[in-house]
């Protein structure tokens, strides 16, 4: 297993990589979120009572895209973040931190234990996993609730 972070990690740490990407995915899931439970009756022929149902159907649509295009730079990050909580437990573990330790860090939101320096980047690995799963998972259930609710006819731009 390497020793140093990978360059990936590292850059994504330095510049706050993943927090910016959830930062940036909230408006538009928010916005989603509050706009999908909106959208009005529409029959099989695309009429409704809503004299603007296709124009809502459409916002709802972009919306969609948007999210789901915030949501691919988020889903590709995990895997890094997955790969350096991995090596910091094998380095930790190598330099005799308790495994049932480690695990008692992983589940802690807040730490106030005095920790080694393994044991920090262990945590910070950990937080950094925690919110983006966290996001990814809000993401994806909007997501697959908003396309429950659909327009019967394609949408004109």
């Amino acid at each position: 297993m390497k020793e140093q972070p990978t360059d990936e990690y590292t850059q994504m740490v330095r510049y706050n990589l993943d927090e910016q990407a959830i930062m940036f995915l909230k408006a538009p899931l928010k916005e989603l979120a509050g706009w999908y439970p909106l959208m009005p009756k529409v029959n099989e022929q695309g009429e409704s009572e809503c004299p603007f149902a296709e124009s809502m159907f459409l916002k709802k649509f972009r919306l969609e895209q948007n999210v789901a295009e915030r949501l691919a730079v988020l889903q590709e990050m995990r895997p890094v973040i997955e790969q350096e909580v991995e090596r910091c437990r094998c380095i930790a573990y190598r330099a005799s931190v308790d495994q049932e330790r480690l695990d008692h860090l992983a589940g802690l939101d807040y730490c106030n234990e005095p920790l080694t320096n393994e044991e920090c980047y262990f945590r910070c690995a950990v937080w950094r996993l925690k919110a983006i799963t966290k996001a990814i998972q809000e993401a994806e259930d909007t997501l697959h609730a908003s396309r429950k609710k659909t327009y019967p006819l394609p949408l004109s731009a």
